[in-house]
């Protein structure tokens, strides 16, 4: 088969991929990870503040009704800007809609950001298109980064190539603003079931730095390893090292997966364990770390302060008459 050849019929079954990802609803995995995020969240102390949600399905993933983000672009991924719910769930009230244009204010930051990234599951072939979807992906990390407030939290799901790529300079740059808490691996089609939607996604949760702060150790998020051997291929692959230190954040087992054109890439075949119950485990382990570092929700100043519960209005009150006063 000639170069054209192959370049033609990659560049279908990407168009496939891209398809069939956009037409497969995975509403019900992201409320299964979102419920987790904000579990984790809570424990935290991320109880409070105003949170900015973007992405595929921004309102599962900020646990609100889908008539609350406020704005939509043509590839359907939202904008949400709300207060944070007692609970983290359910309808609240805020101050009214909000404009995409002030979404992107310059100044605005957020206690909580959520990110989850556009073709993040898509497994493509064409290079060029890797690349360029990898280099928008870093650029979305570092502006969520950029939008929290320094003591808040960022959460993003990412495609692996992210965390996996062995140039590490996107890394450093989160690494000099916050601290990665931790990551987990989810397995190949975790989101979507399909084929062409089964690349590696990453939950990466970050906490922003604040300004007194002493960084803690990075290395391991910031490098990758290099995997010679990935089944019977020799071409290199890479993987970040904080999951060849934190293996148990790999929610399945690393093989091969052999790919119609290029070399084979890794995967991660599921456990066969309840996805839920293992999601919750590697997120339960990586807040006991962050409290153990005293990585907590603040202090200093809030985007928004708590806000006292109304207060019932007083009746004026009525003019004493006295009554006539009778010399003794």
């Amino acid at each position: 088969m000639d170069d054209d050849t192959i370049g033609s019929a990659r560049d279908r079954a990407d168009a496939a991929a891209v398809d069939d990802h956009n037409r497969t609803d995975a509403s019900e995995a992201h409320a299964m990870v979102a419920f987790r995020i904000w579990r984790a969240l809570r424990a935290l102390g991320a109880v409070h503040g105003r949170m900015l949600v973007t992405g595929v399905d921004a309102h599962e993933l900020a646990r609100l009704p889908r008539e609350r983000v406020q704005a939509w672009n043509s590839d359907g991924l939202g904008i949400l800007v709300a207060d944070i719910p007692p609970e983290g769930i359910g309808p609240i009230d805020d101050d009214g809609p909000v404009e995409a244009s002030l979404v992107e204010g310059v100044g605005s930051v957020y206690d909580v950001v959520i990110h989850n990234a556009h073709l993040a599951d898509v497994a493509f072939h064409d290079p060029g298109l890797r690349e360029h979807l990898l280099q928008s992906h870093n650029l979305n990390l570092l502006a969520g980064l950029a939008r929290t407030i320094p003591g808040g939290f960022l959460a993003a799901l990412m495609p692996r190539d992210v965390l996996d790529d062995p140039r590490p300079v996107v890394r450093e740059a989160i690494t000099a603003l916050g601290d990665v808490l931790g990551a987990v691996r989810l397995p190949d089609g975790a989101l979507r079931n399909i084929a062409g939607c089964d690349n590696g996604t990453d939950l990466i949760l970050v906490r922003r730095r604040l300004d007194d702060e002493t960084p803690t150790n990075q290395d391991a998020f910031v490098h990758v390893v290099h995997l010679p051997d990935v089944g019977d291929s020799h071409d290199h692959e890479h993987l970040n090292k904080h999951f060849v230190e934190n293996p148990q954040r790999v929610l399945g087992t690393f093989e091969a997966c052999h790919m119609p054109w290029g070399p084979p890439r890794l995967s991660v075949r599921p456990s066969g364990r309840s996805l839920r119950n293992e999601l919750q485990d590697a997120l339960d382990q990586i807040v006991r770390s962050a409290r153990a570092q005293g990585l907590l929700a603040g202090p200093g100043p809030r985007t928004t302060v708590d806000r006292e519960p109304p207060r019932r209005p007083q009746r004026p009150e009525r003019p004493r008459v006295e009554e006539p006063g009778i010399d003794l």
